[in-house]
């Protein structure tokens, strides 16, 4: 058995404490039917010691490709945005570490996705520096916000 889901499709009203792995939850956000039991991994993986690591960012950025519900879409989006920013002192430094590197030029993305949300998500928790002055930048034009009367 690959991972466990306490009342699949979450119909019941309820509290739970369900303590689960790292690996189950990775697998239950990749692999279950329902889009509630995936976000409900998706939630559960940001509280885990492993978040951060590069193999959860690695995956969250798989995720984000793969995944058709737009809900969890931004929550990946959110999560990876969350990642960067603790992390974005060590891009600024210019530690040579890949990854955040890689995690910057895929949250520079976000800023033209086209989910709503998302773009909203960038605006809001995206670092304003060289790289993402310019979208950040043609984010505050885009008609689905009011940001941009505030920066007239």
């Amino acid at each position: 058995m690959a991972f466990v889901v306490f009342d699949e499709g979450n119909y019941l009203l309820k509290n739970t404490t369900f303590q689960r792995s790292y690996y189950e939850l990775k697998l239950q956000a990749k692999m279950a039917n329902n889009a509630i039991d995936r976000w409900e991994a998706l939630s559960e993986l940001k509280k885990l010691p492993q978040a951060q690591s590069p193999e959860n960012v690695d995956f969250l950025m798989q995720r984000f490709e793969a995944e058709t519900f737009r809900e969890n879409k931004l929550e990946i989006a959110q999560q990876l945005l969350d990642i960067l920013n603790a992390n974005i002192n060590k891009i600024q430094l210019g530690d040579n570490n890949n990854q955040l590197a890689k995690l910057e030029d895929f949250c520079i993305k976000l800023f033209s996705n086209s989910i709503t949300e998302i773009r909203r998500a960038a605006v809001e928790k995206s670092p304003v520096n060289i790289k993402t002055m310019q979208p950040f930048m043609n984010a505050l034009k885009d008609s689905s916000y009011l940001y941009y009367r505030d920066w007239e």
